[in-house]
């Protein structure tokens, strides 16, 4: 009796560990790519683009933010 209880277990095991399995390799790439895309956005484009607006708009006032030489 302990025998078939312990080779169900496994063999639901074995069964549950396929179904995840096989949905969880099916998933990631329509979920992860736009999530990547969305990162990289946010991290790399987003602030690159502030910065570059910030520098256009230090030009056209002619607002320095270095301060002075000392020489």
């Amino acid at each position: 009796m302990a025998a078939e209880a312990a080779a169900t277990f496994y063999r639901f095991r074995a069964d549950s560990t396929a179904i995840v399995s096989s949905h969880v390799s099916a998933v990631p790439v329509p979920i992860l790519l736009p999530i990547l895309v969305l990162v990289v956005l946010v991290l790399v484009v987003l602030p690159s683009a502030l910065l570059l607006s910030n520098a256009e708009d230090r030009l056209v006032t002619g607002e320095n933010t270095r301060a002075p030489s000392p020489l």
